[in-house]
C-alpha cells in the first residue's frame, strides 16, 4: 500500500522537527474531514516554522509529478505554505508549483489557489501568486471572448472571477472595451453583460469610479475627435455615420452641445493641430 505524503513527511523529518510534524499530521488528518477550505487557516502557526516549510517543499519537489489537489492531503499543505511570510518559501512555492501548474494547464490546482487567495485575503507575500493565477484565467477568458479554444469552462471562469477581485475587475474592463464599440447606450451595454441596468451601473462605478453614461460619452467624444483629426479627407456625414448618428443634424447637435464647436469647426481645428504635430516631428522640434 502506498504511503501517504503526510506520513512520508514524518518519516523523513529531522529529529528537531519530529514532534511538530507529528502534531501537523494529526491536524491535517482532522482537516481532511472539513468541507470548507477556510478551516485550513488554522495551520497558520505551522507556517511560521521556516524549517518545517522548507522540509515540506523539498519533499514535494522530489515527487515524480506535481502534487494534485485531487489528492486531498495536498490541499491543507499548500495552504500552509501559502501562509508563510518568508520570501524564500513564497518564491519556491511560486517557481516550483504555481508557475508549473499554469504552464501545464492544471486548472483544478489553479482553482484551488483561487480559494487560497480568497480565504487568506491575498496578503503582500502572495501578490506574485495572485498575479500568476489572475493571468492564467484572464488569458483564457480573453480567448473565450475571441471565440478561440480554451480548456476552461464557464463555471471555471465564474468561480475564479468571484473569488479574485483583481481578476473580476480586469475581465470587466476587457469586456467593456470590447463591447462599447458596438453601442453608446448603457442599457445595451448592460444587456451584453447579461446584467440588469442597475447592477451594471453599480459595478461599473465601483471599477471605473465614474458613471457608465459619462464614460461612454467621453469615449464617444474621443473617437469623434480622432476621426475628425486623422480622417480629414472624409466627408463629415461619413464620420457621423461611423459614430452612430443617423443624420447630419444629430451629429451637429451632439458636437455643439458636448464639444462646444460645430463638426466643421472641429474638423478644421483638429486638422490644423495635426499639421502642427507633423511639422514638429519632421523638423525634430
Amino acid at each position: 500500500m502506498e504511503t501517504k505524503f503526510i506520513e512520508q513527511l514524518v518519516m523523513t523529518v529531522p529529529e528537531s522537527l519530529r514532534e511538530t510534524t507529528l502534531a501537523l499530521q494529526t491536524e491535517v488528518e482532522e482537516l481532511l474531514k472539513a468541507k470548507s477550505t477556510k478551516k485550513f487557516l488554522v495551520l497558520e502557526p505551522y507556517s511560521r516554522n521556516t524549517e518545517l516549510c522548507r522540509h515540506i517543499l523539498r519533499r514535494m519537489e522530489k515527487l515524480p509529478e506535481l502534487p494534485s489537489v485531487s489528492c486531498k492531503e495536498y490541499r491543507p499543505l499548500l495552504m500552509l505554505l501559502s501562509l508563510s511570510k518568508e520570501v524564500e518559501i513564497q518564491n519556491d512555492l511560486l517557481h516550483h508549483f504555481v508557475e508549473p501548474y499554469r504552464k501545464a494547464y492544471r486548472t483544478p490546482e489553479m482553482l484551488y489557489l483561487c480559494e487560497v487567495l480568497y480565504h487568506t485575503g491575498t496578503p503582500q507575500p502572495l501578490y506574485n501568486m495572485c498575479n500568476e493565477v489572475c493571468d492564467y484565467f484572464f488569458v483564457e477568458r480573453r480567448k473565450q471572448i475571441s471565440r478561440q479554444y480554451t480548456p476552461l469552462t464557464e463555471l471555471d471562469f465564474q468561480f475564479a472571477e468571484k473569488r479574485l477581485k483583481p481578476l473580476y475587475a480586469a475581465v470587466f474592463r476587457m469586456k467593456v472595451n470590447r463591447y462599447s464599440y458596438r453601442t453608446h447606450s448603457v442599457e445595451e451595454l448592460a444587456g451584453m453583460f447579461c446584467m440588469s441596468v442597475s447592477t451594471f451601473r453599480d459595478k461599473f462605478r465601483k471599477i471605473y469610479h465614474r458613471p457608465a453614461n459619462r464614460w461612454l460619452q467621453e469615449q464617444r467624444i474621443g473617437q469623434i475627435r480622432r476621426d475628425l483629426k486623422y480622417y480629414y479627407d472624409r466627408p463629415l456625414m461619413e464620420i457621423a455615420e461611423k459614430n452612430g448618428f443617423a443624420s447630419a443634424n444629430r451629429f451637429w447637435e451632439f458636437c455643439t452641445e458636448q464639444m462646444k464647436q460645430s463638426p466643421s469647426e472641429l474638423h478644421k481645428d483638429l486638422y490644423d493641430e495635426l499639421c502642427k504635430e507633423r511639422r514638429k516631428f519632421y523638423l525634430g522640434e
